[in-house]
């Protein structure tokens, strides 16, 4: 059934958002021949009731009852096609319904000065994530979103404002375009910069006029991809070199944001950002003790090659989980790393029972890929042998995180049965793995407690599999012990 269009001259009262504000200044497109010249070809020939019938049905179309970007876009646009069609359209919204409902939504757009505090007394005792920076709540969000300049300079205009303006919860224009990553309005931010504030100022300076952290171009860790990273540098590079304030452009990243960094830019985009201040390749997190390391094994070979050529921080240096570099990629399954760390002889194996290892790790994860990982990592040091009570531990920490995941699958996380067919066989493989690197004869020499708990390690993790009628398995787990 095709959607009815409001009957602009009805004397029924929509119910819109809000109740009528006859106080707000009046919507209206004035043509600008400067950005659209007259084309005869484009000149709209259509009769004026056929014209008002298609903004109607543009406007509220499905009854939309919210001011939605694409449908002010194409109303604004065919206000610029040529004069007569400005004129048809601004007669269009001169009427009752057009006029109260564009007057209600634009007029519901609330936007603050940029005017950040310049002492810690003036921050908001709290975290710039307590204010979503991707909750919209206006229509001027929705058009940097979409990325639309000429629907932006409309809305500024309309406003009376400049960029150097904040949305109610207090982020920059600038900190929104870049977490939407609209490149388009930070051209027009760089184009036509504010009575006080530029395009550079504003990334430099805080997201959130309520807090000092994160800035703009420390979004870039957490919203970043290299396409978006490589056109806002072609936009600023130069202007922030020109700056000749490195410290100032390294410091509107914190160490936390160099590590989201790390995790997909290239080597090239890295000597970019160094070049400029930014030290990429030697950030050390004071809270979470990760370093850029910990963001490297998330990227490809290439960038850890150049974090292996550059970095002056040791790959093996463990966060505050206890986890090394090589230990996060593990968790994340990332065979690729396992061996390119192996390959430059960066892979290290510790034994400590006691102790999240990258043993450990890999035993715990549930992907066919651990298995393999396993196998890497135990032929690291070929001929060494494990400790009895490291083979147990990590044999017991295996089957937790399958009895963790049975749970997780049984709540209908996904296929459970076709799970269970092939998490028996990766951890059948990766027990029969571990098992061929211990040695029967050092436990008949073990401590009386390290012998206990070798034991107890086994028979707890057979007493899970045998929960999780993971047979064969159980089998596999506790057969070491009964042989010695």
């Amino acid at each position: 059934m095709e959607p009815t269009p409001m009957d602009i001259d009805s004397q029924v009262e929509y119910d819109f958002k809000y109740d009528p504000m006859q106080d707000l200044k009046p919507v209206q497109f004035s043509y600008n021949p400067s950005s659209n010249q007259e084309n005869s070809a484009g000149r709209c020939m259509l009769p004026l009731d056929i014209f008002w019938t298609m903004l109607d049905q543009c406007l509220f179309k499905y009854g939309n009852i919210t001011l939605q970007h694409e449908a002010f876009h194409s109303v604004f646009s065919l206000s610029q096609v040529d004069r007569r069609s400005n004129q048809y359209v601004e007669e269009y919204v001169a009427r009752r319904k057009p006029q109260h409902f564009l007057r209600r939504e634009l007029g519901d757009i609330e936007l603050i000065p940029y005017e950040e505090g310049d002492n810690p007394e003036s921050w908001y005792p709290g975290h710039a994530a307590h204010f979503p920076i991707h909750k919209i709540e206006d229509f001027l969000g929705k058009v940097i979103q979409a990325d639309c300049p000429s629907c932006f300079a409309y809305l500024l205009d309309y406003c009376g404002m400049d960029i150097g303006h904040c949305n109610c919860n207090g982020w920059s224009f600038a900190a929104l375009a870049v977490a939407s990553r609209t490149i388009k309005i930070l051209e027009y931010m760089l184009i036509n910069p504010g009575l006080f504030h530029t395009l550079v100022i504003l990334l430099l300076g805080p997201a959130n006029v309520n807090f000092p952290r994160p800035t703009p171009l420390g979004l870039f860790g957490r919203f970043g991809d290299r396409e978006f990273l490589d056109q806002v540098l072609d936009l600023v590079e130069d202007r922030l070199a020109n700056l000749m304030l490195p410290s100032v452009v390294g410091g509107a990243f914190t160490a936390d944001d160099i590590i989201w960094l790390c995790t997909y830019i290239s080597p090239n985009q890295a000597r970019r950002l160094q070049a400029l201040g930014v030290p990429v390749t030697d950030a050390c997190d004071s809270e979470s003790k990760s370093t850029s390391w910990h963001g490297a094994v998330l990227n490809d070979e290439d960038f850890l090659e150049y974090m292996r050529v550059t970095s002056p921080m040791s790959p093996y240096l463990r966060n505050k989980q206890g986890k090394s570099p090589l230990s996060l990629a593990i968790s994340q399954d990332r065979l690729d790393v396992v061996q390119w760390f192996k390959t430059h002889g960066l892979a290290k194996v510790s034994q400590e029972v006691h102790k999240t290892t990258e043993l450990t790790v890999a035993m715990e994860q549930t992907s066919e890929d651990s298995a393999y990982i396993v196998y890497e990592l135990l032929s690291i040091e070929p001929g060494t042998s494990l400790s009895p009570v490291y083979v147990s531990a990590l044999l017991y920490y295996m089957v937790v995180a399958l009895h963790t995941k049975d749970i997780e699958m049984r709540s209908g996380a996904g296929d459970y049965d076709r799970w269970r067919a092939e998490s028996e066989v990766i951890a059948a493989e990766k027990c029969r793995s571990v098992l061929a690197m211990s040695n029967l004869n050092d436990l008949n020499q073990a401590a009386e407690d390290d012998l206990v708990l070798t034991i107890k390690y086994h028979q707890h993790a057979r007493l899970l599999a045998n929960e999780l009628r993971f047979e064969e398995l159980a089998k596999c787990v506790y057969r070491w012990v009964e042989e010695s």
